[in-house]
């Protein structure tokens, strides 16, 4: 039987690529430095810290070199789901993987 051993993820090199994780706090969108960490953005996972709701339904991401940008929607109403930029602080974690400084 294989034995597997435990390791931290932060620090580990998998394929040469690095991982980097976190969560924050963002109302609407918030720009993320990963330049200490990071010298490029290959892979971005994100979700919710909380249940969907009026407050907050959607999220996506865009990347500029090595920032993040986390956005965060919710419907515009009730009976309106044209997506509208979030305006309460909702909890984001993501998961970073991309080349090494």
């Amino acid at each position: 039987m294989a034995r597997i051993t435990p390791i931290n993820l932060g620090d580990v090199l998998i394929d040469g690529k690095a991982i980097v994780w976190n969560s924050l706090t963002v109302t609407g969108s918030k720009n993320v430095d990963l330049s200490g960490s990071l010298s490029s953005i290959d892979y971005v996972y994100l979700t919710l810290g909380t249940d969907v709701s009026l407050d907050a339904m959607w999220l996506n991401y865009a990347t500029n070199g090595t920032t993040l940008t986390v956005k965060v929607w919710k419907p515009t109403s009730s009976s309106d789901n044209t997506p509208t930029a979030a305006t309460a602080n909702v909890t984001v974690s993501y998961l970073v993987i991309g080349n090494p400084v």
